[in-house]
């Protein structure tokens, strides 16, 4: 099983717009974890696994796949996420050193007094910021798919394609 949170594990173009949101959340104030950006099928359907029933994982064809407890961190099974080609990468910000996964709070707004406890203000300007460094935030994905951890450059390319084994190409960033 391999996961990996290393920036240098993304494909190049994606890696590029990658260090520059880093960057920038940092030049703004904002500290970042990255908490993956590769990982291979096996990785994947462990994560999977986690909240769903034995009947769950049969119907998804992952036979051999335990149930794990818990809630569920993802709708892709091995071969279906954009992590395995290397193209997206999942983080958290951090309010005095600790990650905030939640999303309380009402969102960007012009009342300071609340940045530091408005937990949905902080990953709407993370994902802002992720955006206008050429990445797509699933934060702005509807329904089930949205994840506000999540990024990716996939330079137009679909899952199928990256399945099929087209090549994420070197673009301006």
């Amino acid at each position: 099983m391999y996961s990996s949170r290393k920036v240098d594990d993304l494909e190049t173009p994606a890696k590029i717009r990658a260090l520059k949101f880093l960057g920038e959340c940092r030049a703004r104030g904002i500290d970042i974890l990255v908490t993956c950006t590769r990982r291979d099928a096996e990785a994947q359907n462990d994560l999977y696994r986690q909240g769903r029933t034995r009947e769950q994982l049969d119907a998804a064809g992952l036979t051999h796949v335990a149930p794990k407890p818990g809630r569920r961190i993802t709708n892709a099974v091995g071969g279906d996420s954009f992590h395995q080609y290397g193209v997206a990468l999942d983080v958290v910000p951090l309010r005095h050193g600790k990650p905030v996964w939640s999303t309380f709070g009402d969102g960007i707004d012009d009342d300071p007094s609340d940045d530091d406890t408005d937990d949905l203000e902080l990953w709407q300007r993370v994902g802002e910021i992720g955006e206008a460094c050429g990445l797509e935030w699933a934060g702005r994905w509807q329904g089930r798919l949205r994840e506000m951890a999540h990024f990716q450059y996939t330079g137009g390319l679909k899952l199928a394609d990256f399945k099929a084994g087209v090549q994420l190409l070197e673009k301006a960033a």
